[in-house]
């Protein structure tokens, strides 16, 4: 039986063979919606979040804006998500969130660790 079989909500794994669900697929989500390159959706020129134009402002200002469009972002694209909390860590050139969110459907607190780099 494949998670197809097995779960409401699924989709291909990126990277990988085969498919994901479940917790899994949300945290394929989470993985888009923060690391997936602004405006690489057509018809959707919002979408995901635009986190890149943070990577080279001084990081005193930049954490707020980070979490502040990272968790809008999140609550807006993933509706099986009911909390989300981030810790930002800045690195050369990039950003690195690892981010905690609460499934609806319940259970504990997942992590995802999402890297943003600036495109070329």
């Amino acid at each position: 039986m494949s998670s197809s079989d097995t779960h409401l909500d699924w989709q291909p794994a990126l990277g990988a063979d085969g498919i994901v669900g479940g917790l899994d697929d949300i945290d394929q989500c989470v993985q888009i919606i923060l690391g997936g390159g602004y405006g690489s959706v057509p018809h959707h020129p919002d979408f995901p979040v635009n986190l890149e134009q943070y990577i080279d402002w001084p990081q005193g200002q930049a954490v707020a804006f980070i979490v502040r469009d990272a968790r809008a972002a999140i609550l807006k694209y993933e509706p099986r998500i009911a909390d989300v909390k981030f810790t930002v860590k800045h690195l050369a050139g990039a950003i690195e969130l690892t981010t905690e969110w609460l499934p609806k459907a319940g259970g504990g607190w997942q992590t995802s660790l999402v890297r943003v780099t600036k495109s070329a």
